[in-house]
Formats: structure tokens, C-alpha cells, sequence
């Protein structure tokens, strides 16, 4: 009697200690790997988890099992719909692998993460496992080369863009000078004088060339950092004057009227006055391409006592612009397409490099326009301050 007892003694340890041992096996196994691991009931409660898990998660093992998948560990961006129609379908047999933004409960710092949901018998009973690798690093990589695969592209399309607008609108000008060259030659070969006409439009398609050569030279200059500011005091509103003045004659020959509205003279900025005069050059030109004959070209300036600052804007008349046209203005080699503007088109870099020396000054830049109602260009400049006097 005794011998038997001490039989199944001897047995029922045996059994327990190779229970233990192989316990101790599998948690060692468990926790050896590098992703976490959560074994939950059939209803969703945890039942236990890994040692990595409480490392990716922050709490503890016996904090865990306090805590729910749905409440705890997933951040309410996912979409609430989801993990039920994924957990039953784990129940019905079916592993199921996903993608999931988790949450640590105790920081509420979210990251990014792989799940891999099956269920497996363990001892009596059936349990369903999650193992759950964190691929936050992964994911910022990939979304960094998918991000530079567009910009690539992108640039790769603007390339494309900037050759065929640069080809065709560099040809204009250079096509109407060997015009004009060619008159101007048959007349000398003649022994005709050049009528002056001749060698005015010839002036200003040599003009136009340069005008364009020199956006392409400031664009490169603003991509690669080296648009430089030769800045100094300037008197703001006799600049505006000079500018408007040069441009009259331009105005006057189209029946345009430029009519400058300096209501707050004087107003002094430290700027490049030449960068300056090109960007509300490149705004009153604008202006005259695309207004009418016989409508009036308003320039003018006033001050923002409260922002400390100058504003300057050139109002006209025209064709305007519509309003899901207006955020692209002012980039690189953007032309709004519209049957309106065919036929005044340039490079399409003018906005967008006055738009970047404005930006340089420390200015801003934008537009309020009506389709059909005519456009107003404007731009800010801060005021020079001067030191006090004591």
C-alpha cells in the first residue's frame, strides 16, 4: 500500500515538475522573441502576455490583465468598426494579419504596428494569440521614399513642363527679332534709313528675352539659396513713383492708365530697391497684359501702423481669376488655363519669384480677384524702425 502511494507520489511530481520545466520553457521561449505577445480569452480578456510586451507597451504584466485590446492599447484613430468583424472572424478559425495604430496606456504615446491574430488550443482550452510587432521605423521609411519617389516625380514633371513652356515662349521673342533684324537688313541693303518703329519693336522683344533669361537665372538662384539682398533705406513711396512713371508711356499707348494712389508718403523700408522695383514691375505688367483698352490701372500704398507695415497693390480691371485658380499663382510655372488667358501666357515664374523676394524682405504676398471682376495684386514690406530718440 504504502509502495504504491509512494509510486504516484513519485509520479504525480515527476508529471508536475516536467510541467513546470516545460512552463518555464515556453515562457523563456515566449519572451526570447522580439515581438509581444498577448494571449487572450475566447471573450477578449488577457490572460496573459510576454516580456517584450510590457516593454513596448510600458506596464506591467499584471497591469495588462486589467486592461482591454479595444480601450487600452488601440488608438482611436482606428476605425471602430473593424476589430469586432476581425476578431470573429478569428473565432470562426480564420488568422487574420493587420495593420494598427497602438496606444501606451500609461504615456497615450501612439506608434505603429503589425498584428497577427490566430486561435490555438493551450492546455483545456482554446485561447486566441496576438503577436504584435512594432513597425513604426519601418513605416516613417517608407512613407520618407515614397515621399521622395513624388517629389522625384514631381520634379521630373516640372522639368518636362519647364522645357516645353521655355522652348516655346523663348522661340517667340527670338522668332520676332530675326523678324524685325531681317526688315532692318533688307532696308540697309537697300539703302533705305531703319524706320524707327523697326528698331522699337525690336527693343522690346530683345526686352522680353532678357526679361525672361533672368526669371530663369532667379529661379535658380532661390532653389539653390543664393538670391542675395542688396538692402538699404529706401523711400518706398518715391519708388513706387519712379516705377509707375517708367511704365505710363507703356500705359498711355494702350489707352491704360496708370494712376498711382500714395496716401501715405513717406514711408521708408529697408530693402533691395532693385528687387523691389522688379516685383511691382512684374505685377503692373501683368496688370497691362491683361486688362482692356480704356480701363484704369491703380497703384497704391498705404501704411499698417499696427503691423508696422507698408502695403503696396496694383488693382486693374481685366479678365480676373477664378477662385480654384488662386492658390496655384504663385508656383513655379503655373498658367491659369483658361481660354481667356491663351495668347498672354510667359514662363509662369513671375508671381512665383516675387512671391519668394517678398518672402526674403520678410514680406507677404497674395491676391483677391473676381472672375470677370478684375484682380488685385498686393504685397507687404516691413517699415524700416527708427531708433528712438532720447
Amino acid at each position: 500500500m504504502w509502495t504504491e502511494r509512494h509510486r504516484l507520489e513519485t509520479l504525480v511530481n515527476s508529471k508536475t515538475a516536467a510541467l513546470k520545466s516545460s512552463e518555464q520553457t515556453l515562457r523563456a521561449v515566449l519572451n526570447s522573441v522580439n515581438v509581444a505577445i498577448f494571449v487572450h480569452d475566447l471573450d477578449g480578456t488577457i490572460l496573459d502576455v510576454n516580456e517584450p510586451m510590457t516593454l513596448m507597451y510600458g506596464v506591467s504584466s499584471e497591469q495588462a490583465k486589467r486592461m482591454t485590446i479595444a480601450n487600452d492599447f488601440s488608438s482611436q484613430r482606428n476605425p471602430t468598426d473593424q476589430l469586432p468583424v476581425i476578431w470573429q472572424d478569428v473565432l470562426n478559425g480564420n488568422p487574420r494579419s493587420f495593420e494598427w495604430i497602438a496606444r501606451r496606456p500609461l504615456s497615450s504615446e501612439e506608434f505603429e504596428v503589425e498584428v497577427f491574430l490566430r486561435r490555438i488550443p493551450l492546455k483545456d482550452r482554446d485561447v486566441i494569440l496576438a503577436n504584435v510587432k512594432d513597425v513604426t521605423d519601418r513605416k516613417r521609411v517608407e512613407r520618407e521614399l515614397m515621399n521622395a519617389k513624388t517629389a522625384a516625380e514631381r520634379a521630373d514633371q516640372e522639368k518636362t513642363t519647364f522645357m516645353s513652356i521655355a522652348s516655346h515662349e523663348l522661340r517667340t521673342p527670338i522668332t520676332a527679332l530675326k523678324v524685325y533684324l531681317q526688315l532692318a537688313q533688307r532696308a540697309l541693303t537697300r539703302g533705305d534709313p531703319v524706320d524707327s518703329l523697326t528698331i522699337d519693336r525690336s527693343l522690346e522683344q530683345t526686352d522680353r528675352l532678357v526679361r525672361m533669361i533672368d526669371d530663369l537665372l532667379d529661379v535658380s538662384r532661390i532653389e539653390t539659396g543664393a538670391l542675395a539682398l542688396r538692402q538699404q533705406s529706401v523711400d518706398i513711396a518715391g519708388l513706387v513713383k519712379d516705377v509707375v512713371e517708367v511704365f505710363n508711356h507703356l500705359g498711355l499707348n494702350r489707352k491704360i492708365l496708370l494712376e498711382p494712389h500714395l496716401e501715405a508718403e513717406p514711408a521708408r523700408a529697408f530693402a533691395d530697391p532693385a528687387r523691389i522695383e522688379q516685383v511691382l514691375s512684374n505685377l503692373i505688367r501683368n496688370a497691362l497684359k491683361y486688362s482692356p483698352e480704356n480701363s484704369d490701372i491703380h497703384v497704391r500704398l498705404s501704411i499698417d501702423g499696427k503691423r508696422h507695415e507698408v502695403r503696396i497693390s496694383v488693382q486693374d480691371r481685366g479678365i480676373g481669376i477664378p477662385k480654384d485658380r488662386q492658390q496655384n499663382l504663385f508656383t513655379r510655372f503655373y498658367r491659369v488655363p483658361s481660354k481667356a488667358h491663351l495668347g498672354r501666357q510667359g514662363l509662369g515664374l513671375g508671381l512665383y519669384i516675387s512671391k519668394r523676394i517678398v518672402k526674403e524682405h520678410g514680406g507677404q504676398m497674395g491676391v483677391l480677384s473676381e472672375e470677370g471682376q478684375g484682380s488685385e495684386f498686393y504685397f507687404t514690406l516691413p517699415l524700416e524702425r527708427l531708433p528712438s530718440v532720447r
